[in-house]
């Protein structure tokens, strides 16, 4: 995927006039870049959550909790081996709707 779509152009007028434009190739890889950036950083978020957990009765900062307290609501602590695809796939969809940065902006401001 990190191949620049560019390179796989291939001639199809014999080198003359040849314009292959990869606009559309480049677009599905970047959106395929982007879904697995999103899994990544839900895979992170639910190791956090998980490591909050276990860090009890510490209590984290706020921007920390608020975005404990999303994660939490969708998906339950794990205590029991489980298998994580549907709790990976709920907190990609709330990175990707950016339901985390939403509300740990509104407890601690705007990020930039």
């Amino acid at each position: 995927l990190y191949t620049p779509a560019a390179v796989g152009s291939i001639p199809v007028s014999g080198n003359q006039e040849d314009f292959v434009s990869m606009c559309t190739v480049t677009a599905l890889k970047t959106k395929r870049i982007l879904r697995h950036a999103n899994t990544i950083l839900a895979v992170e978020f639910l190791a956090a959550a998980q490591g909050l957990d276990f860090r009890e009765p510490l209590k984290p900062g706020r921007g920390t909790r608020a975005a404990y307290d999303v994660i939490r609501s969708y998906v339950e602590p794990l205590e029991e081996d489980r298998p994580l695809y549907r709790d990976i796939e709920r907190v990609a969809k709330l990175v990707e709707k950016g339901r985390i940065l939403e509300e740990v902006e509104k407890e601690i401001g705007e990020l930039k």
